[in-house]
């Protein structure tokens, strides 16, 4: 399936049914269902694609061991400048001499290497050579991309290194891991947040106290390192070797740098062993497995025989590289608190206290995502992610944004008018292109930079008010025309509330206010309503988007 277009996702619900983006990435096996159409079963509404992969180890290597991974891709039409990527653990070395593919290089904890080329009907097969370097979860993924939007795919395989020989195994275990604690120590800002409690002043340890420090850090798809904020953080330790583990203090990493300083008063005069650990279970969003029951947490390594009265330095951690991307997506969600602007210290202003979460189900290798499940009680509701999906900030604010109309709504969706497949860029019904839209608007404006990204890299211009050449196919760099076009109404939010409306929070408020099932009802009807300006002038900024409503 494509990485570079909208694949969709139809969840039944009582009062009809919701059109969501599902993932922009596959794992289907050469030749396995890989044609250029869609499926015919509308509920799985499956993209096009004319290209596939598959990820394949002739056996599990033990520490010190090698084994040969087989990249297998087939193509259903000749892409010329394919592109593969080969991406795997630091703990794996990686020989790509005679392979044709680039030396491997870091990217985060990760290394990859890449080589382009033209991919027939016939497919291709790659293999290389690794040896594992280190006990521990790995994850070898391949993804293979070309200049259209039907040429992408994404496979992976997951296992456990073993120490010993016939001590590996499939799978990588549970949702827990230690953290890397090698990791450069600066890392960048990414987007805004906001603080979702008060945060304490750095603090050296009292008489009869214990304080821990640190920063907590994720990577993103570039390797590039960033802060990981409001990230619940807790203090443990044990007062003797045989004691039971005691969480001795909490709180959440700094909103701005990832930071924390946490102090507790110590229960004996010297400490067994104090460490840190962090989690993905907020309390006003959250990362889960695919079944929604277990949180990620990453701890630190213990310090021994502490005594009262010291600080401990934990330095800059990260989660380990294959949880990565379930933390990455935590982080993200900061950016769509930081624009909520519902005046509680919930997601609207429909609730002070109590407050509904948004839940993201993310794990290694997936190929359930990415769309939102409404199909069960409002409280329980989630988003599904794909394997490489956290890659795209904009992918998950997007279904995150889901997540957000369905709380502005209390739960009300419009009956779905999505055809299948459906895309960003064309002409869908007036329900889908409202709903798709508006989560689209979301992800552009919070990123600020008016975009959509899928994981893969592939782009288009939410902006773009060039009227659609009808003398050409319809596309990312050709849309078409009218409030039906997803794209047309999420350009058409976000000049709304970059230029008329001062920003999305009287939006968000005549939402809570009114339902609308289409964006033409809620520009003719809710606007002015709620006293937004519905004026000749915001109806020409709506009609640079090719959405006429100037004498309606």
């Amino acid at each position: 399936m494509s990485s570079k277009t909208l694949r969709y996702a139809v969840t039944l619900v009582t009062a009809g049914a919701l059109c969501v983006m599902l993932d922009s990435s596959s794992s289907a096996a050469p030749g396995a269902g890989a044609a250029c159409a869609a499926q015919a079963d509308a509920l799985a509404e499956g993209l096009p694609s004319c290209v596939s992969a598959a990820v394949a180890l002739d056996r599990l290597p033990a520490v010190g061991e090698s084994a040969t991974v087989r990249v297998a891709l087939g193509a259903k039409t000749r892409v010329d400048g394919a592109r593969l990527t080969l991406r795997l653990p630091a703990s794996l070395r990686l020989e790509t001499g005679g392979t044709g593919l680039s030396a491997p290089r870091p990217v985060g904890l990760d290394q990859v290497a890449e080589q382009t080329f033209a991919l027939t009907t016939t497919g291709r097969s790659v293999s290389v050579r690794v040896t594992a370097l280190a006990a521990g979860p790995a994850q070898i993924q391949a993804d293979v991309a070309g200049a259209d939007d039907k040429h992408a795919a994404h496979a992976s395989t997951e296992f456990t290194v073993g120490a010993t020989p016939g001590t590996s195994r499939s799978g990588l275990g549970g949702t827990s891991g230690p953290a890397v604690t090698r990791i450069p120590a600066r890392v960048a800002t990414n987007g805004k947040a906001a603080p979702l409690a008060a945060q304490a002043p750095a603090a050296a340890a009292a008489a009869g106290q214990i304080c821990a420090t640190g920063y907590l850090s994720v990577s993103d798809k570039t390797g590039a390192w960033i802060a990981a904020r409001n990230v619940p953080v807790y203090v443990q330790g044990k007062t003797t070797s045989a004691a039971a583990t005691v969480t001795y203090q909490s709180g959440l990493t700094n909103y701005q740098t990832g930071g924390y300083s946490l102090c507790f008063t110590a229960p004996v005069t010297q400490m067994y062993s104090v460490w840190v650990s962090f989690s993905t279970a907020g309390s006003l969003w959250q990362v889960t497995d695919l079944a929604g029951t277990s949180a990620y947490t990453t701890y630190t390594a213990a310090k021994g025989n502490v005594a009262s009265g010291a600080t401990l330095d934990f330095g800059t951690i990260a989660p380990p590289s294959t949880q990565m991307r379930g933390w990455h997506a935590f982080d993200t969600l900061n950016l769509l608190w930081y624009v909520r602007a519902s005046g509680t210290n919930c997601w609207t202003s429909r609730q002070t206290s109590g407050c509904t979460k948004i839940s993201l189900r993310w794990q290694p290798g997936s190929t359930e995502g990415a769309r939102f499940n409404n199909s069960v009680p409002q409280a329980q509701r989630y988003v599904l992610l794909g394997d490489a999906d956290p890659d795209s900030e904009h992918l998950v604010l997007h279904e995150s944004g889901h997540a957000f109309m369905d709380q502005l709504y209390n739960g009300y969706w419009p009956t779905s008018d999505c055809p299948s497949p459906h895309y960003l860029h064309a002409r869908t019904g007036p329900k889908c292109a409202w709903t798709e839209g508006f989560a689209n608007a979301i992800a552009g404006y919070t990123k600020g930079d008016g975009r959509y990204y899928w994981a893969d890299g592939g782009t288009i211009d939410l902006m773009t008010t060039a009227w659609f050449d009808s003398s050409k196919p319809a596309g990312r760099t050709n849309v078409e025309n009218g409030d039906q076009v997803e794209c047309r109404v999420a350009g058409s939010l976000i000049d709304l509330w970059r230029k008329v409306d001062n920003g999305p929070a009287s939006t968000f408020s005549s939402m809570v206010a009114y339902r609308s099932d289409t964006f033409s009802h809620w520009f003719k009807t809710v606007r002015p309503a709620r006293g937004l300006s519905v004026t000749a002038s915001t109806r020409n900024l709506v009609y640079t988007h090719t959405i006429d409503y100037r004498t309606s």
